[in-house]
């Protein structure tokens, strides 16, 4: 398509949508464009791979001229490169150059782990390239207060290392999309229709639910990316039609990522905290990182959330692309993370400890050994790890196996939950993973903690001063506690698990410490109770 076949001056002899083309650029206009010219030659290196290695940080700052606002939210700064980013980017950039059968591509995820950043670096990207973009942005993340955006870029001068753009970050929203999009901005830039198969004309669609057909013209955009997921496409599609997933941080790369965009690193403790409640959402992460009122605001999110009545408490992980990520969705398939095994194949996953206890509260153990059992099928042992813990857990506070009379889940920072164990036979967790290297305790009225640490790897770090001092140092300061003078640590882990007990020095401060291993058999939530039963020496009817 040429631009002068829908100048004002056609001739009426063209085809009909010229013509309406041409008359409705007369109607008033809802997008008010304005112009700017970015240099790209910071974001892509020689190669039209992004400039930027795993682990660096990639600067940003060209994207300025199209901030909306002093505190930008959508176009950050800096993006933190992870490996998952650039494989996500190259994907993108390159399938359909290699296979000209691919018209279309949807980049699915989690919300909050990145991608649309990424999606719009690929926009540019194709910009580069000489083709015409345009780049649709439509959000209902309300942390985000957003309007819909438009981005239009092109390339006149092959020699610069610029590309105009003509951009609005107000449009009004009383039309969906495909209409903003053919009967007002390609009147204004004299571009054709939407036409799926026109090679050198692109189109993105960033944020709508896939479900929102207009807005994702019919499903048809030459670029999608939506947060949560997307339903395979159906077998005469899957030669055109290709899903990409962006999944969500691992958590030594958000740890890494965070004290690298900080203003100051984050300690140990104070990371355990925020990864605890937010998983592998760097969005998120971010929010509450050094902020309290915003930690305690996304609490205060998830129990809204749970205490919704038509929760489905039961999804903890699913082997699925599909699901939702609005805020308001009646499922926990808003707060599920994406991830790819090792094989290639699309989980998901509650990430957030934080959300995974108040889920788990809602399930019973059953369902809990279900999301076990996918995760560690797919060969995802970290939250096969997280969910054994919460299946552990979810025993003893439903049993309350003699001696325990009551379970305290404790609240606060980790160092004040350690403050709420003041009685005996209480199963006591603390308020973050791991704490202390350790995930449960009891004392048992005869001077002795019992210790569980739950694990599903073949051994387990110790740091004995640190539970020596931040959780039995603290709970010695209870009345009923102070005179505790032995330490009994059992490292449990699923059945048919070789298993290496560290090393224990045998006293600490006048404090005797012993180290045991417990088998669990998580066959069965019958097998389970048995197996507990007959692990834990501190259990009155242990055989």
């Amino acid at each position: 398509f040429e631009h002068k076949e829908y100048s004002q001056t056609t001739n009426k002899s063209n085809n009909n949508s010229t013509s309406i083309m041409a008359q409705k650029r007369t109607l008033p206009s809802c997008i008010s464009l304005a112009d700017a010219s970015i240099d790209y030659s910071s974001l892509f290196n020689n190669d039209g791979k992004l400039n930027a290695t795993v682990g660096s940080i990639l600067g940003l700052s060209a994207l300025k001229p199209l901030h909306s606002r002093e505190n930008e939210k959508f176009l950050p700064s800096n993006l933190y490169i992870r490996q998952e980013m650039i494989d996500v980017f190259d994907k993108l950039t390159t399938d359909r150059k290699e296979n000209p059968d691919i018209i279309g591509q949807v980049l699915i995820g989690a919300r909050g782990v990145g991608k649309s950043v990424l999606f719009f670096l690929v926009a540019i990207w194709q910009a580069v390239h000489e083709n015409r973009v345009i780049y649709w942005r439509k959000t209902k993340t309300s942390a985000l207060d957003e309007s819909v955006s438009v981005f239009s870029f092109s390339k006149s001068n092959a020699k610069e290392t610029t590309i105009e753009v003509r951009f609005s970050r107000s449009v009004e929203e009383d039309q969906t999309l495909y209409a903003l999009h053919n009967d007002d901005l390609c009147g204004q830039l004299e571009y054709p229709r939407f036409n799926q198969l026109e090679k050198k004309m692109l189109v993105f669609v960033d944020g709508p639910n896939h479900k929102d057909k207009m807005d994702t013209f019919s499903g048809k955009a030459n670029y999608f990316c939506t947060s949560g997921g997307h339903p395979l496409p159906k077998p005469e599609a899957r030669r055109s039609q290709k899903l990409v997933t962006l999944c969500g941080w691992r958590e030594p790369t958000l740890k890494d990522a965070l004290n690298a965009i900080l203003e100051r690193p984050l300690t140990d403790d104070e990371f355990a905290s925020v990864y605890y409640l937010t998983g592998g959402r760097i969005r998120d992460a971010l929010r509450v990182a050094l902020d309290n009122n915003e930690r305690e605001s996304l609490k205060d999110e998830y129990q809204q959330s749970v205490t919704m009545d038509s929760v489905k408490a039961s999804e903890l992980a699913t082997q699925s692309t599909e699901g939702s990520a609005e805020e308001k969705s009646k499922d926990t398939s808003s707060w599920r993370t994406m991830f790819v095994s090792k094989n290639r194949i699309v989980y998901q996953v509650v990430d957030s400890v934080y959300l995974l206890v108040l889920l788990t509260a809602k399930c019973n153990l059953n369902e809990i050994l279900k999301a076990y059992n996918l995760t560690m099928t797919l060969g995802a042992r970290a939250a096969a790890g997280w969910l054994f813990e919460e299946l552990m857990h979810k025993w003893f506070c439903d049993k309350h196996p003699s001696p325990c009379v009551s379970h305290h889940r404790g609240t606060g920072t980790a160092k004040e939950s350690v403050l709420q164990l003041v009685d005996s036979f209480v199963y006591w967790m603390p308020s973050i993973h791991n704490f202390g290297n350790i995930d449960a305790a009891m004392a048992d009225g005869h001077n002795c903690i019992h210790c569980v640490q739950y694990t599903i790897q073949s051994t387990h770090a110790l740091n004995q001063w640190k539970l020596h001092v931040d959780v039995i140092g603290g709970i010695q300061n209870a009345d009923n506690l102070k005179d505790v003078d032995t330490v009994q640590i059992y490292y449990t882990v699923p059945l048919g698990n070789e298993f290496q007990v560290p090393l224990v020095q045998e006293e600490l401060g006048g404090v005797k410490y012993f180290a045991h291993v417990v088998f669990i058999d998580v066959a069965s939530a019958i097998t389970i109770d048995t197996s507990s039963r007959n692990g834990f020496i501190f259990l009155n009817n242990h055989a």
